[in-house]
C-alpha cells in the first residue's frame, strides 16, 4: 500500500482507489488529540463532538493556535 501511494504522489496522478479501510489497534483512540481546523464553523466543532461522544470518549478536542493568526478560504 505504502509503494502505490509514494508513487502515485511522486508521479502527482490519482489513487487508484476511492477509499481505504484502515485497520486499528484497539487502543488507537485512547490518547486521541483532535485539533479543529482555524476555520472550523460551530456546526463542524459540534460534529467532531458528537462523534468524539460516540466513537472515541476519551479523546481530546483543542482549537487551533492559528485560528488568530490565518485565515483560511
Amino acid at each position: 500500500m505504502n509503494s502505490i501511494v509514494v508513487q502515485s504522489l511522486l508521479n502527482n496522478k490519482s489513487l487508484p482507489f476511492d477509499y481505504y479501510d484502515m485497520k486499528l489497534k484497539d487502543d488507537a483512540f485512547e490518547n486521541l488529540e483532535i485539533t479543529l481546523s482555524p476555520s472550523a464553523t460551530e456546526s463542524q466543532e459540534t460534529i467532531v463532538r458528537a462523534l468524539v461522544d460516540k466513537y472515541a470518549h476519551k479523546a481530546k478536542i483543542k482549537e487551533s493556535s492559528l485560528g488568530k493568526v490565518v485565515r483560511l478560504k
